[in-house]
């Protein structure tokens, strides 16, 4: 790949099959992303309706390999799947801020036919009407299987705070990229000067909101005032 068709790649990889050396051979080879899943952050949820049975302490070890090795993180998350309460969705949200990915999505459960899912959404009348079912096109539109207004309510609040949190860790590595780019040239000292202090003030500014519209209401009530004081000085 990286010696004859010299193009960066992603891929997909399960927990369970990620090691030190393929990570190794992936960024030999010129992998720039890698996506995985975490699916829910609840161990027990995860082991006995997903049939997933690594631990979270295993995601969020394979999770730091790949970031470590200098490779994209990307993750895929899932609410509102059956019997799934708003604490188990915490859970994974929960575990997403620990694993600290660079990007990710997260969807609403889909029950696909033939699918041990699908048998046990059937068998507990979760299943919508074929007619709705039918309306509901891909698994970012609504939640799919049936909830009482308050699950329901819960669980477009959660996927909307998850894509919340991935946007925000999207647009944190784009600025870190940019400054990296940036600064590429110049000496080890006067480099890591400068990152101290950048990611310091963005970090204050960006990632804590009240102090970031303290000074955003700050500026802008003093920038009325100078620019009143501007008309009525340059008043005809």
């Amino acid at each position: 790949m990286k010696r004859r068709i010299k193009i960066p790649y992603r891929l997909c990889g399960r927990t369970e099959y990620i090691t030190p050396e393929l990570i190794k051979t992936l960024k030999r080879s010129g992998c720039a992303q890698v996506s995985t899943g975490v699916e829910s952050g609840n161990e027990h949820f995860r082991e006995t309706m997903l049939n997933r049975k690594h631990s979270n302490s295993e995601i969020l070890e394979k999770c730091r390999m790949i970031k470590d090795a200098g490779l994209y993180l990307y993750t895929f998350c899932v609410v509102g799947f059956p019997f799934e309460d708003k604490a188990k969705m915490e859970e994974t949200y929960n575990l997403l801020k620990k694993i600290e990915p660079n990007d990710g999505h997260c969807s609403y459960f889909f029950p696909y036919r033939k699918t041990e899912l699908y048998r046990r959404c059937k068998e507990a009348n979760l299943l919508k009407s074929p007619d709705k079912m039918a309306a509901i096109t891909n698994f970012y539109k609504e939640p799919v299987i049936k909830m009482t207004p308050a699950q329901e309510k819960d669980c477009i609040r959660m996927r909307e705070k998850i894509l919340a949190y991935h946007a925000k860790n999207r647009r944190r590595y784009k600025r870190q990229k940019r400054v990296t780019e940036a600064t590429a040239h110049l000496h080890a000292g006067i480099k890591k000067s400068f990152f101290v202090t950048y990611y310091s003030t963005v970090v204050l500014l960006l990632d804590v909101p009240l102090l970031y519209k303290t000074i955003r209401f700050v500026y802008i009530l003093f920038g009325i005032r100078a620019l009143k004081r501007h008309l009525v000085k340059n008043k005809p």
